[in-house]
């Protein structure tokens, strides 16, 4: 996607007028995405949570990945285990600065102690949106996924840093990877620049928040090759908000609850063509 594509995109005319196929089309395709797993309902990013979500039915889970001292991808929110563990040794020591053995000596609000990214690799069936909170842990992400190419078919990667980004795009570039925002831009420059990271990024995705998202701006981002996932979805009128924005899919904290908002829609649809018949 290049600079011209985008502009170009930005200056085609919208219509916000969709048959019944489309929208019937729009809510099937809808990802659903477990936050932490589901993270309402069982301690994030745990074992736990993440079966939660699988069994919930969703599309995919979002999880964190962090690096410690000796080069392990864990998985994990926070730089370090302060506000997730009851008590231990070096709970304010950021967890680069320790081994994987050092954390392991500390048991998380889930009873367990941290994961390891290919511990959850192993426990888990959906696609996986994997956040990474540290760029330094791209090379080993990309070595441990070297020896499960596999694996890769189920994994995409997001973060907010473009600077991570950057990294995936030189170590595992077939991989699909996007940029997260907490809020779209309210300005046309602000739009540029965010623009601007996406092209030079390869981003594929655009997670963003709600606030100053416009159906108009989606319909712009689809036409430049890029999908748009919204976040969080925190009741139904979350949930109708992304379909009326016409997004992608969008992140639950309690995936559940998620798809069943989205199922009450899909009946909703469907009732004025069984009207009609």
């Amino acid at each position: 996607m290049t600079n011209n594509q985008v502009l170009s995109a930005l200056q085609l005319p919208h219509d916000f007028t969709d048959s019944t196929t489309r929208t019937d089309r729009l809510i099937a395709d809808f990802a659903v995405v477990g936050h932490r797993g589901a993270m309402a309902l069982a301690p994030e990013n745990s074992a736990a949570s993440f079966r939660m979500a699988e069994a919930a039915g969703v599309d995919e889970i979002e999880l964190d990945v962090r690096i410690t001292a000796d080069g392990v991808p864990i998985v994990l929110h926070d730089p370090t285990l302060e506000r997730l563990a009851a008590g231990g040794p070096c709970l304010a020591t950021p967890v680069t600065q320790l081994t994987l053995a050092q954390l392991h000596e500390v048991l998380l609000d889930s009873g367990q102690p941290v994961p390891t990214f290919a511990d959850i690799l192993e426990l888990t069936s959906v696609t996986l949106q994997v956040e990474i909170k540290d760029p330094s842990a791209v090379p080993a992400l990309a070595a441990l996924l070297g020896q499960a190419p596999s694996c890769t078919r189920r994994i995409k990667f997001s973060s907010f840093l473009p600077e991570a980004l950057f990294l995936l795009a030189l170590h595992l570039p077939a991989v699909p990877r996007g940029l997260i925002v907490s809020s779209f831009p309210s300005t046309r420059r602000q739009q540029e620049e965010l623009e601007d990271v996406l092209i030079t990024t390869g981003a594929g995705t655009l997670y963003t928040g709600f606030e100053h998202l416009m159906p108009v701006h989606v319909e712009q981002l689809h036409a430049a090759g890029l999908e748009v996932h919204v976040w969080p979805l925190t009741c139904p009128g979350d949930l109708d908000r992304a379909l009326e924005l016409r997004a992608d899919g969008g992140t639950a904290d309690n995936p559940a609850s998620a798809r069943a908002w989205l199922q009450s829609a899909r009946i909703r649809a469907a009732a004025p063509a069984v009207e009609a018949s």
